[in-house]
C-alpha cells in the first residue's frame, strides 16, 4: 500500500508540473488577434495586388500605342530638312519615313523627289540639271534618263515615221519619278510626301533602298 502510494503521489506531481507548462506555453504564445497578419488578410492583400498591377500595365501600354498612333498621323505632315541657305548652296539627301529623298534648288525653286532614278536605281543627287524644250531636268549619271523637276515625268527622244522631218523630237514617258511637295516658313525647308496611294515606277527602288536603310540603321 505504501509503494502505490507513493507512485500515485508522483503520478499527481508530473501531472501537476505538465498542466503548468501547457498554461505556461499557451499564455506566452498567444494566437495573434490582429486581422492584417491573418492568413485570410495576407491572401486578400495579395490578391488585391495582382489585380492592380495588370491594371497599370495595362495603362502604360496604352499610352505607348497613342503615342505610335500619333506619330504615325504625323508623318504624313510637312517635314525640316534643313535652313533654306544651306539647301541653296548645296544639294540635300534626307530620309523621311525611310525614304530616300532629295532636295535642292534650281533656278529660283526647291524642288524634291525620290532620290534613286526610277530606271535603276541610280542617284540622282549626283545627276547634272540641264533645261530640255523649257522644262529644268536632271540626268540620272548612270543610264542618262532624263526627268523633270517639276512632274517626275521621264523624257525621251523618238522619230515619228509619219512626219517629214528626221530630227528626233522630246516625248514624255509620263510620270516615272515620285515628286514631293516642298515648303519655305522662316528660312527652314520643310517636305511633305506626295500621296501613295497610286502607284509610280520610281517608288520600287525606294522601297528597296528603305530596307538597306533600315538594316544599316540596326546594325
Amino acid at each position: 500500500m505504501i509503494q502505490l502510494s507513493g507512485w500515485a503521489t508522483i503520478l499527481m506531481s508530473l501531472g501537476v508540473c505538465l498542466l503548468f507548462i501547457m498554461q505556461h506555453l499557451t499564455r506566452r504564445h498567444k494566437p495573434c488577434r490582429t486581422k492584417s497578419l491573418s492568413w485570410e488578410s495576407i491572401l486578400v492583400t495579395h490578391e488585391r495586388q495582382w489585380r492592380e498591377v495588370p491594371t497599370m500595365r495595362t495603362k502604360k501600354m496604352d499610352e505607348d500605342s497613342s503615342v505610335e498612333i500619333s506619330n504615325k498621323k504625323e508623318d504624313n505632315g510637312p517635314v525640316c530638312i534643313g535652313r533654306e541657305d544651306d539647301v541653296k548652296k548645296q544639294r540635300t539627301t534626307a530620309i523621311i519615313n525611310d525614304r530616300e529623298i532629295l532636295v535642292f534648288y534650281h533656278d529660283g525653286k526647291f524642288y524634291a523627289m525620290d532620290c534613286r532614278c526610277y530606271h535603276a536605281g541610280g542617284p540622282l543627287h549626283l545627276g547634272e540639271i540641264e533645261d530640255i524644250n523649257g522644262q529644268a531636268c536632271i540626268t540620272c549619271p548612270w543610264h542618262k534618263y532624263k526627268i523633270t523637276l517639276a512632274t517626275g515625268e521621264g523624257l525621251y527622244q523618238a522619230i515619228n515615221p509619219r512626219e517629214p522631218s528626221v530630227t528626233p523630237k522630246w516625248r514624255s514617258k509620263g510620270v516615272k519619278q515620285r515628286t514631293h511637295h516642298v515648303t519655305v516658313d522662316n528660312g527652314n525647308i520643310y517636305v511633305t510626301l506626295s500621296d501613295m496611294s497610286d502607284s509610280i515606277d520610281s517608288d520600287y527602288y525606294a522601297e528597296m533602298y528603305k530596307k538597306t536603310i533600315n538594316s544599316s540603321m540596326k546594325k
